[in-house]
């Protein structure tokens, strides 16, 4: 029991320290800037988050959502490589001194150049999908008579029980970089497909399930987060 014990409250200490492993601390004429790393289930606060002027006094914040306000963009559209980073959650206090436009370059490249990380903006094409031939579709149309759907991400496969195309967008926009977006309603099919690269699985659907992909010509950006 004693043996336990201790191992409990060693791997509570280790959590604990692991607290305080990344942190950043610095304040000039224009700025305040503190960000700690914190344990993830370190309580419950209320956060004040602003993107202009920028303001965060927050806890237990992801990385992912700082950068969001500083750059002015979903967290959808960042990719953080890192993933102890990825993972991590912080402490963060962050408020401009006035209204220096410049803070927001400030603060990102501080966290760049103290944590050795670099920015790097990639274009990817956006869709919206249509359903071009409704029996090619039809033909995986679900039997399932409940409204639960499922999604099983295999290593090699993803398999889709009932669901609909607005569900499967949500699965493409998690897997690829490319932007897809479905507006309507569609029946629930149960439908799989083998991992591949964007543009192969783009031709199966269309074989398959009769979709049509429309470039809206407007190119997604997405903010990778990657080591220096």
């Amino acid at each position: 029991m004693n043996v336990i014990r201790h191992t409990i409250i060693l791997i509570m200490i280790v959590n604990l320290t692991s607290c305080k492993k990344k942190s950043i601390n610095l304040e000039t004429k224009n700025l305040k800037l503190e960000i700690s790393s914190v344990y993830k289930e370190h309580g419950n606060f209320t956060n004040k988050l602003r993107s202009s002027p920028i303001l965060i006094d927050a806890d237990k914040i992801g990385l992912k959502e700082v950068l969001g306000l500083l750059l002015k963009v979903d967290t959808s559209d960042i990719k953080i490589e890192n993933k102890e980073l990825k993972n991590q959650f912080f402490n963060v206090f962050i408020e401009p001194k006035n209204n220096d436009s410049k803070v927001n370059k400030v603060v990102l490249n501080t966290i760049l150049d103290k944590w050795n990380l670099k920015l790097k903006i990639s274009n990817h094409k956006s869709y919206i999908i249509e359903i071009q031939d409704s029996v090619k579709y039809n033909n995986f149309k679900s039997i399932k008579k409940n409204s639960v759907n499922y999604v099983y991400n295999l290593p090699d496969s993803i398999k889709l029980s009932n669901c609909n195309l607005k569900r499967i967008t949500e699965v493409l926009n998690s897997e690829f970089s490319e932007k897809i977006v479905f507006d309507g309603d569609s029946k629930k099919i149960d439908y799989n497909w083998k991992k591949m690269t964007f543009d192969h699985l783009k031709n199966q659907l269309q074989n398959d399930l009769g979709l049509i992909f429309l470039d809206t010509n407007e190119d997604k950006k997405t903010f990778v987060i990657s080591d220096n």
